[in-house]
């Protein structure tokens, strides 16, 4: 794991390696740069390689994630959730 800035981390996973079910406090996203990882959230899988879109997973959402092949992944950290009620809050009254 190689600390990129305060809220980014570069992380490597070996093929086979597997974090079973878990939460954080705050919201990441997940953008993989090279090799493949699964991640399960909410009882479905998506498969991320470096040509797949960031993926967020929320604060306090449950996920796991496995390593499908030796995986370089960047790992950003949110304090805040950017959810649709806090841009509506942010936008000012209606």
């Amino acid at each position: 794991m190689y600390r990129l800035s305060q809220q980014a981390l570069l992380v490597f996973k070996p093929a086979g390696h597997r974090e079973p079910e878990h939460t954080h406090p705050y919201s990441q996203t997940l953008h993989v740069v090279a090799g493949e990882l699964a991640v399960t959230s909410k009882g479905r899988t998506v498969t991320l390689d470096a040509a797949s879109a960031p993926y967020r997973v929320r604060a306090r959402e449950p996920h796991a994630t496995h390593a499908m092949q030796p995986t370089w992944l960047v790992v950003t950290r949110h304090e805040r959730d950017e959810g649709p009620a806090t841009r509506q809050r942010r936008a000012g009254p209606s």
